[in-house]
């Protein structure tokens, strides 16, 4: 009776119903984790170990000229360097923050299942920020303005991409190098209550990359001036100074609200700009 009841109201309201009956075939369990297939290549770098880095001029070729590049473009201070307790004593009585961490060096083997000699088999340097363990004067965890980038989405890769069909149009991609050390490092942080207040940021350099002019230092830290890879606020301040050059130079920014993701366009609508991280997209008239 329960099930005509269901029934029929199914049917005077219209609303289509499973079966309510009971019964029907078995199906036997479906095995979700099947055997193992043939392992397919996903271009994964093979990361280098020490032993290897000091026995491989190849690979220490390409981590030194990494150091080289960013001492070139000023990202941290040599000059600088102080004792961390001399920077936490003085900071301290200045009631103002600072933040210290380290600098380390990674170095991969990109396409390493090529055979030896191949022109796209090649070592990669990387020196970075290791941003999960910074601490501040009082060697508590250290508190950031948490800047968070918006990339552009799927959303605003589209527009671009329409915009670019259209005829008389074209569309250019851009990779920004190195683009993180272009914009400075913020000099305040918000703290817990909402205030803001100043911060400095310094770092420690491994002891094999220390300039001479270091030997006999205990502790000794310089300052971050550039937003290197790996501190939590590097990609926020980015996009802060990609922005600001964007607009210098007479685009403006559409609203999220239009096509879904902020891009930026000029005045008369003759070029657009969507940028992902350091990759830019600009469709726009072929004569603008």
């Amino acid at each position: 009776k329960m099930n005509e009841s269901l029934a029929a109201a199914a049917n005077e309201n219209h609303i289509p119903c499973m079966p309510v009956t009971g019964g029907g075939k078995q199906f036997p369990h479906r095995d979700k984790i099947l055997p193992a297939g043939p392992v397919f290549g996903a271009f994964v770098a093979r990361p280098v170990g020490k032993k290897e880095l000091e026995a491989t001029p190849k690979a220490l070729e390409a981590v030194l000229k990494e150091w080289e590049k960013l001492r070139a473009k000023g990202v941290w201070n040599e000059y600088k360097v102080q004792e961390w307790r001399e920077v936490a004593k003085r900071v301290k009585s200045l009631n103002i923050k600072a933040h210290v961490g380290r600098i380390f060096e990674i170095v991969v083997e990109k396409a390493s299942e090529l055979p030896e000699g191949h022109p796209l088999r090649k070592y990669k340097g990387r020196v970075v920020y290791q941003g999960n363990n910074v601490y501040d004067e009082y060697g508590a965890n250290a508190i950031f303005n948490e800047l968070s980038s918006s990339p552009s989405t799927m959303q605003a890769a589209k527009p671009c991409d329409a915009f670019g069909l259209i005829s008389g149009h074209d569309t250019q991609l851009c990779d920004a190098e190195q683009a993180y050390i272009q914009a400075k490092l913020g000099d305040s942080v918000r703290t817990a209550d909402g205030s803001v207040q100043s911060v400095e940021t310094w770092v420690r350099l491994p002891k094999n990359r220390w300039p001479k002019s270091w030997a006999g230092m205990v502790d000794p830290v310089c300052p971050l001036e550039m937003a290197l890879y790996g501190h939590p606020d590097s990609g926020g301040y980015w996009e802060q100074h990609c922005h600001r050059h964007l607009l210098s130079v007479g685009f403006e920014l559409i609203p999220s609200s239009q096509i879904g993701a902020p891009a930026t366009s000029t005045p008369n609508s003759t070029c657009f700009s969507s940028c992902t991280w350091t990759t830019s997209k600009c469709p726009g008239h072929n004569k603008a």
